[in-house]
Formats: C-alpha cells, sequence, structure tokens
C-alpha cells in the first residue's frame, strides 16, 4: 500500500480520471475523489515520487505510530 498527499496527485497529474493499472487499487470516496491510497499495482503511480527514507525517520515514524496505538 502507499499512501500520497494532494500535493503528490497533483504532481503525478493523477485524478478521478486516472485509468488504474491492471491488478491496482485506487481507493476513492463516496464521490469518486481519490483519497489517496493505492493498493498492489496502483502504487506504480506514486513510487516515482517516493523519496527514500532514511532508517531514522523510518523509526521516528514506528515509534509514533506506536504512540498513536497505544493512546487509543
Amino acid at each position: 500500500m502507499a499512501l500520497a498527499n494532494s500535493l503528490t496527485l497533483k504532481i503525478a497529474g493523477i485524478d478521478k480520471n486516472t485509468v488504474v493499472p491492471s491488478g491496482g487499487t485506487i481507493v476513492k470516496d463516496a464521490d469518486g475523489n481519490i483519497t489517496g491510497i493505492f493498493k498492489d499495482n496502483a502504487m506504480e503511480l506514486v513510487e516515482p515520487l517516493v523519496k527514500e527514507s532514511s532508517d531514522s525517520l523510518k523509526f521516528r515514524a514506528l515509534d509514533a505510530a506506536m504512540q498513536y496505538l497505544l493512546e487509543q
């Protein structure tokens, strides 16, 4: 799964009319707007825009996610 914000979607030229690659899913809301969630082969649409993150950033993100879950 890949997540993309509105700026990423704009840069990639992805909108509600974008053709979904075979074997992929672009999650849309009830109005047909893209939510920013890309599954399976649809991730290919945004992967070129993803910057490789450092191990430090990954650990901080994991720590923040775990803290969030503990607070629920």
